[in-house]
């Protein structure tokens, strides 16, 4: 059981097993060595209690895993939480690190904040995030693991590479550039979905919002698929194998040019709008009812 702070120096480490926190606790290796040294804390047990931790802007921090904890990262070299982060009172925040952030494990939080620095963050579990998310931090983010963000995400300082599901439950999603590394749905359920330039690098793309999708430009994926939308706008060029339009209540619009090898529609009553032409390979019958127009 810890409380208070435990600082080491000179850049020597720290290591602490497991342990339960009774009251606000912090670890520090960067004591008068802005560097700091390796910091190593096992599964931590907060009882809704504050736990801080700065191992220099060089030192490593690893976590096996966290509930009901109060977290603040203030800095590292990368800090890695190797297991899951439970109870949904749990709070993360990110201040800074120079390298990696990554909770490797599942993440149940009330809230995820990161700040404007150069790290770069990695959700590799299965995750469930309470609140309005805005991912600030200026190096990336990576999800690969199928993650909720219960009221909705905004991730635009940074490019996004996405190897899962993302939801935004309650509120719009805001992306910036995104990387596909595997087949992807991403889904708005109360609000507007936002993408900035698409490389597919062949996988699948699956968009649907109750709201308006706009994305940038699509590029190398495979199918494209518009589930549902208010409307769905994408500004630049569009290249994939095949386009599926299911639904949406407006228009879907290609402003750029469009290169695909199939192109499906559904008996639903969206219009479709080519502005800049382009090539369709295979035969195509365009079975929405609200029009089409070739600009």
């Amino acid at each position: 059981t810890t409380e208070g702070t435990i600082r080491v120096s000179g850049g020597n480490s720290l290591t602490i097993g497991d342990v339960t926190l009774a009251a606000a606790t912090k670890y520090e290796t960067n004591l008068s060595a802005p560097g700091g040294g390796s910091l190593t804390v096992g599964n931590v047990t907060g009882g809704g209690n504050a736990l801080e931790i700065n191992a220099g802007t060089a030192g490593t921090a690893t976590i096996t895993s966290m509930d009901e904890v109060l977290f603040t990262l203030a800095d590292s070299g990368n800090t890695t939480v190797t297991a899951a982060i439970t109870d949904a009172t749990s709070t993360l925040a990110l201040l800074d690190t120079t390298g990696v952030v990554t909770l490797a494990g599942n993440v149940d939080a009330l809230s995820l904040t990161t700040t404007s620095e150069g790290y770069s963050l990695v959700l590799g579990g299965t995750n469930n995030i309470d609140g309005t998310t805005t991912l600030n931090n200026v190096g990336g983010v990576t999800i690969n693991g199928t993650t909720v963000f219960d009221d909705g995400l905004t991730s635009t300082a940074s490019a996004t590479t996405l190897g899962a599901d993302v939801t935004a439950n309650n509120g719009s999603m805001s992306l910036g550039d995104v990387t596909l590394t595997a087949g992807v749905q991403l889904e708005a359920t109360n609000g507007a979905l936002s993408l900035g330039d698409v490389t597919g690098d062949a996988n699948n793309l699956t968009v649907e919002a109750n709201d308006d999708v706009t994305i940038a430009s699509v590029d190398d994926v495979n199918a494209l698929t518009v589930t549902d939308s208010a409307s769905t706008t994408i500004t630049g060029a569009t290249s994939a194998t095949s386009a599926v339009l299911t639904d949406t209540t407006g228009a879907v619009t290609f402003e750029g040019s469009v290169t695909l090898d199939t192109l499906t529609t559904a008996a639903q009553g969206y219009s479709i709008v080519f502005n800049d032409g382009g090539s369709v390979t295979n035969d195509v019958t365009l079975a929405n009812t609200g029009g089409v127009t070739f600009g």
